[in-house]
């Protein structure tokens, strides 16, 4: 799972494209170029796995991992091959790997979620 944000900062440095849409305020910028105002972002960290003590966090985990790990092939098939020169086979490893490390639930990490929305004015 430490290789998922460098081999993503990778693919998107060779195609020009943004996978970090939170970081790039991606959903920020589309709600301006879109005339919007009144915009607020809130970021929430939610448990990648059930480890949390925090009742409410500790279900909000259990989702994640399917989340996350459901399709990982489909984030990887295109871009791995075509930018980075993986194999078939390094592809189904690593996704092997990330979904061991998610059902293990041995890394204790927060995953950071933005809710991006356009606040109604109070005189509206």
């Amino acid at each position: 799972m430490a290789q998922w944000g460098p081999i993503w900062k990778e693919v998107g440095r060779k195609t020009g494209l943004e996978f970090n849409v939170v970081s790039s305020n991606t959903m920020e910028k589309g709600l301006k170029n879109a005339e919007f105002t009144n915009i607020i972002s809130e970021d929430y960290y939610v448990p990648l796995a059930p480890w949390s003590d925090n009742p409410k966090m500790k279900q909000l985990g259990l989702y994640q991992p399917v989340a996350m790990t459901d399709d990982v092939e489909g984030f990887l098939i295109y871009f791995m091959p075509n930018y980075l020169g993986w194999t078939p086979k390094e592809i189904a490893n690593y996704t092997a790997t990330v979904r061991r490390e998610y059902r293990e639930a041995k890394i204790h990490s927060n995953g950071r979620w933005r809710m991006v929305r356009v606040q109604k004015p109070l005189d509206a």
